[in-house]
């Protein structure tokens, strides 16, 4: 019993294994890796031998942290993050060049634990920040040149500040979108 009470504890383990059956082809042709609903409560270090895959959906579990080996996932285009309980994203998340999608909505992110190195990501086009303890969106966001303003979404976040660089997404403060 014990053991079973342990294992509840650290969550699912993912297997290279199981991670391998959980990728699909999308209709376009992209790689994505479905582990999203695992119960995961740390990441995989084991996907990091499946760093080609174009998205990555580890959303609806229980994750804490994401690591900078994050950064070893360079052709990602679209990462989903959502429903965990995040506290911070890692600064490596900027050198993910290729990224146009990311959703992070539904954790526990606060805006000094917004890495600055968001503004890296400047092919960005979808970014949710929504259901998070965001208390103002940061300026440097408003680098971000790509990101469509119907696609970036901060709803239902205590906001209590929007930089005048942001503006343009002031519109969408309350909007859900993704």
């Amino acid at each position: 019993m014990a053991k079973g009470k342990a294992k509840g504890q650290k969550g699912k383990r993912i297997t290279l294994k199981a991670a391998k059956n959980s990728i699909r082809i999308t209709f376009d042709g992209r790689r994505r890796l479905d582990l999203s609903k695992m119960g995961i409560t740390t990441f995989p270090k084991c996907i990091l031998k499946l760093a080609d895959v174009d998205e990555l959906d580890l959303s609806r579990n229980m994750l804490k942290k994401i690591p900078d080996s994050i950064q070893k996932f360079q052709k990602l285009r679209w990462l989903d993050l959502h429903s965990n309980q995040l506290e911070e994203l890692p600064e490596a998340i900027g050198m993910l060049q290729n990224l146009v999608y990311l959703n992070v909505s539904n954790n526990k992110l606060t805006t000094k634990n917004l890495p600055v190195e968001l503004n890296l990501l400047k092919n960005l086009r979808t970014l949710n920040l929504g259901l998070n303890r965001l208390d103002n969106i940061p300026t440097t966001l408003g680098a971000l040149k790509e990101l469509k303003e119907e696609e970036a979404s901060i709803f239902q976040s205590p906001l209590l500040q929007i930089p005048r660089e942001c503006l343009s997404l002031q519109g969408h403060a309350n909007h859900r979108t993704l």
